[in-house]
């Protein structure tokens, strides 16, 4: 019996001698902070994993909000286009609707006759006067609504500037029937917009 143990005796000690270094080497840190356990240890790779994907779906959520965002932007503009387009047209076709109710009192044979006398300076009937005075006004409504149109972009400074042209003839001395645009001008300026009368009137003063 003392024979085998002494045969078994070494081989237990040598055991247990490396299971003991075994655990020793596992807690003892290598030079650079990590154990001989952690570098097998598939924790690090699997929380780096999880870091990763935790930044990529930050960013997406970061830009899926701010495509919502955006998106929003974009609608409002589109809402604030829509709406003015729909004034534009409401006011148009009110205005065309007062011109086409105005344009029924002009005779287009008087109102030839009494601008040809307006060329040659000679005097107006009363009639004659009367549908220069409707010309004049449907002209000034026609004007107003070009010049609402070009304060809502829809109409360039290119355009406008041929209308402009026409306001300010309109109220020169050497125009035929002048006199008659510049009465006309007086007595329904009323009817009008505001914007629009302090328009005309800075653009004839401006022009004097």
């Amino acid at each position: 019996m003392l024979l085998v143990a002494g045969r078994f005796w070494p081989k237990a000690a040598a055991r247990l001698l490396n299971w003991r270094e075994a655990a020793i080497d596992a807690k003892q840190p290598l030079r650079h902070g990590i154990s001989k356990r952690s570098m097998y240890s598939t924790e690090p790779i699997q929380e780096s994993r999880f870091m990763k994907f935790e930044n990529l779906n930050r960013w997406l959520t970061l830009g899926a909000n701010i495509g919502v965002v955006v998106g929003i932007v974009f609608l409002i503009v589109e809402i604030n286009q829509n709406t003015v387009a729909t004034r534009i047209a409401a006011r148009d076709s009110a205005t065309q609707g007062h011109i086409d109710y105005m344009a029924l009192a002009v005779d287009q044979t008087v109102l030839a006759e009494a601008m040809a006398k307006a060329v040659a300076d000679q005097e107006l009937s009363y009639l004659e006067s009367y549908q220069l005075e409707v010309f004049h006004e449907i002209r000034f409504r026609h004007y107003q609504r070009v010049f609402y149109q070009y304060q809502n972009g829809v109409l360039s400074e290119r355009e406008w500037a041929a209308y402009q042209s026409g306001i300010r003839q309109s109220f020169r001395d050497e125009n035929a029937g002048w006199e008659v645009a510049k009465r006309t001008w007086a007595i329904t300026n009323h009817k009008l917009s505001p914007n629009f009368v302090a328009y005309v009137e800075k653009l004839v003063a401006d022009d004097l």
